[in-house]
């Protein structure tokens, strides 16, 4: 049986398909990187592009407990991706805008916008995902 290649589709809705495509989303996107490690994506993808070394070190580190942003950075140093220094403090809530950019900017991030926020599990240590509602009540 062949393989296929399953795309990733980011937040902002760009489907990528292939590394290079990848390593230009990888810091932008961070968000989008951890949901797909949570997922099981990122090993879909990487097994659908025969990068089975990248897609077996994934699980592995899973298995291990390991966090998926540590995962993350392990991925980026295998593909040869430059993280920015301060990704987990500097990171995106989705593709489309930074919302965060210090924790002097979270006051204005949770008082202004309609639009919930998700914060995934692993920044933060949680089991389970923090989902913080915006949006006015009727």
């Amino acid at each position: 049986m062949g393989r296929f290649m399953v795309p990733l589709k980011f937040s902002d809705g760009e489907l990528v398909k292939n590394t290079e495509q990848l390593k230009k989303k990888y810091n932008s996107c961070y968000i989008d990187i951890i949901k797909f490690i949570e997922s099981g994506e990122f090993e879909r993808f990487f097994y659908g592009l025969a990068k089975d070394q990248i897609k077996d070190q994934i699980a592995s580190m899973k298995q291990s407990g390991i966090s998926s942003a540590e995962i993350a950075k392990s991925i980026a140093e295998a593909l040869e991706i430059q993280l920015s220094d301060d990704i987990e403090k500097d990171f995106v809530l989705n593709c489309k805008e930074s919302i965060v950019r210090s924790i002097d900017d979270l006051k204005s991030v949770l008082e202004g916008g309609n639009e919930d926020l998700i914060f995934p599990t692993d920044l933060y240590r949680e089991k389970s995902e923090i989902v913080i509602k915006r949006g006015k009540k009727n």
